[in-house]
C-alpha cells in the first residue's frame, strides 16, 4: 500500500475496481464504517505504546479516502445495474 501511495492513478484505479467487486459481496456503506474501526482497533494493539493521535489520524485520512473511492465506485455499479437496457 505504502509504495502505492507514489502511484496515485493506479491506486485510484484499483480502489475503485475493488468498489466495485464489493457491489457483488453485497457489502454496504456499514461495512466500511465497521472495517475502518476493526482496522484502525488491530493497528492501534499492534502498535502499543508507539501509537499515537497522529498515526491514527494518517490512518483514518488514508482509509477514509480508499473507502470513498470505492463506495463511489460500487454506487455507480450498482446505479448501472439498476437500469434496464434497451435493445438496439
Amino acid at each position: 500500500l505504502l509504495a502505492a501511495l507514489d502511484a496515485t492513478e493506479q491506486l485510484v484505479s484499483d480502489s475503485a475496481a475493488l468498489g466495485r467487486r464489493h457491489v457483488g459481496y453485497g457489502v454496504t456503506d456499514r461495512h466500511y464504517e465497521l472495517v475502518a474501526e476493526a482496522l484502525l482497533s488491530a493497528l492501534r494493539e499492534g502498535h502499543g505504546a508507539e501509537w499515537t493521535g497522529e498515526l491514527e489520524d494518517a490512518w483514518r485520512e488514508t482509509y477514509t479516502l480508499l473507502a470513498s473511492i470505492m463506495k463511489r465506485a460500487a454506487r455507480r455499479t450498482s446505479e448501472q445495474q439498476a437500469i434496464p437496457v434497451e435493445p438496439a
